[in-house]
């Protein structure tokens, strides 16, 4: 494998980051924080490293990736061959709902270990800085992830733990000892790749065979992906002349719930007293009975559907009356 091919798949990676992230924030915005878990930022920094043979910063997200990607690879594979996620890692890929362009492009986790790995074999060496920058990396990482986003969103499973675990591993203290383990790793991991330096036999034509499988199942995902129940919530067309209400997105929840988060807006000049209401599959609620919108508001909610076992969709109605008007808009998105 040459170095020319390993920059064009770097570039290849920094393309698919960009086009990730950017999905991420247009669809989310910028609270929910999708885009810095560390198997995405990992994405974007072996891309960049790849491009400027940056072996130390590559070794650095490598050495992370190998034991936290490796587990979302193993989870997947398993819920391809039996249908059960035993971690809970990737379970909100198979949920209703779950977009399938996010669902593919999520998939850079099947080409990052590899090509991490190729990339320490074969680019120069150079000062031995990978400790370093994961010294620095990881606590940076880690304190926006604690910090700059919600609990709720537990971005990189600081504020509780990502799958099925005891009630204490949550909290401050868990906080702590997860960061701690994962920078202990982390550092010792980078230490150990950093000496690597034996190019092996053929290795580059091993890498593009992983490369080749980790398409195929990719294949595989998604044709299991388009077998299952599938929830429809699009977003809602601004008309300027009334209130509208429409799906921003429908994310993973615990049990056998979905979170549809929605939004309310009122494109008119005037204060507006509305009633919204949403069905869901067979199911309908108000969720509003009387919700005040002054004028130009908009307006963000979330609330629980119970996972659907058929293709479905979420349909909002909105009424509003203002002053001496009355009217009713029905809003299908579809």
């Amino acid at each position: 494998m040459s170095a020319a091919l390993l920059r064009a798949l770097g570039f290849i990676l920094l393309a698919w980051g960009a086009v990730n992230t950017g999905v991420d924030i247009q669809r989310y915005g910028l609270e929910v924080g999708h885009y810095w878990w560390f198997c995405n930022l990992a994405l974007a920094a072996m891309g960049y490293g790849l491009v400027k043979e940056d072996r130390g910063l590559i070794i650095a997200f490598l050495a992370i990736a190998s034991f936290t990607q490796v587990f979302w690879l193993l989870d997947n594979l398993w819920t391809l061959s039996t249908g059960n996620s035993p971690l809970g890692l990737v379970s909100y890929l198979y949920q209703p709902g779950y977009p399938l362009d996010e669902f593919l492009l999520s998939h850079y986790h099947y080409f990052t270990i590899p090509l991490g790995v190729a990339a320490v074999f074969l680019l120069p060496r150079e000062k031995e800085n990978a400790v370093v920058k994961a010294a620095v990396l990881n606590p940076f990482i880690f304190g926006v992830s604690y910090w700059g986003f919600s609990s709720a969103q537990n971005v990189n499973c600081i504020h509780r733990a990502c799958f099925a675990a005891p009630e204490n591993w949550e909290g401050p203290v868990y906080s702590l000892a997860f960061w701690g383990v994962c920078l202990v790793l982390n550092l010792v991991i980078a230490a150990g790749l950093e000496k690597v330096s034996v190019r092996p036999y053929r290795l580059g034509r091993a890498v593009l065979a992983v490369c080749l499988l980790s398409v195929l199942a990719v294949g595989l995902d998604t044709q299991y992906k388009l077998s299952l129940p599938r929830l429809r919530c699009e977003g809602a067309l601004v008309a300027k002349d009334t209130a509208t209400t429409g799906c921003r997105y429908i994310s993973f929840n615990q049990g056998e719930e979905l979170v549809v988060a929605y939004r309310t807006q009122n494109s008119t000049e005037n204060t507006l007293l509305c009633k919204v209401g949403m069905t869901a599959g067979q199911q309908e609620s108000i969720l509003h009975e009387e919700l005040l919108l002054t004028p130009h508001a908009v307006l963000d909610f979330r609330t629980t559907i119970p996972t659907p076992n058929e293709n479905g969709q979420v349909l909002f109605q909105t009424s509003c009356r203002g002053g001496a008007d009355l009217f009713a808009i029905g809003l299908m998105n579809q």
